[in-house]
C-alpha cells in the first residue's frame, strides 16, 4: 500500500479508544518511528486488539526509530491482548532484538511472534 509513517501513526493512535477491532494487516508500508511510538502508547492501554502484522515496514532506520522500537518492546510487556505480532523484515537489528527479548518474557498472551530477517543476535533469538 505504501502508506507513509504519519498514516501508520494515525491508525495506531486509533487503537487507544478501540473496543471492537482486533486485527490490523499493515505490511508493506513506510511505517517507522512515529508508527512504533503510537503503537507502543496504544498497546499499553488496549487489551482488545489481538493481531498486528507490520512485516516489511522499515520500523528502525535511525536513532529515533531505535528509541521508538524500545518503547514498543516495553509496551509488549504490559499488553494483555496481543496474541500475534509480525515484525518480519522490519530492520529491527541487534539492539531492537535485544530490547524485544528483554521485554517479551513478561508478556503472558503473545502466542505467535514473527521476527525473521531482522539481523538479531543468536542469543536474543534463543530467548524469543
Amino acid at each position: 500500500m505504501n502508506l507513509p509513517d504519519s498514516a501508520g501513526a494515525y491508525l495506531c493512535r486509533a487503537l487507544k479508544g478501540n473496543s471492537t477491532l482486533i486485527k490490523y494487516e499493515l505490511g508493506g508500508n513506510e511505517f517507522s518511528s512515529k508508527t512504533c511510538k503510537s503503537l507502543a502508547e496504544s498497546l499499553e492501554v488496549n487489551g482488545t486488539f489481538s493481531s498486528m502484522n507490520l512485516e516489511g515496514n522499515p520500523l528502525v532506520v535511525d536513532e529515533e526509530g531505535k528509541e521508538s522500537f524500545e518503547m514498543l518492546s516495553r509496551s509488549l510487556a504490559k499488553n494483555s491482548g496481543l496474541v500475534f505480532l509480525s515484525l518480519w523484515m522490519c530492520g529491527v537489528g541487534v539492539e531492537g532484538g535485544r530490547a524485544l527479548a528483554r521485554n517479551i518474557v513478561e508478556n503472558t498472551t503473545l502466542v505467535s511472534l514473527e521476527v525473521g530477517y531482522n539481523n538479531f543476535d543468536n542469543s536474543d533469538v534463543m530467548v524469543l
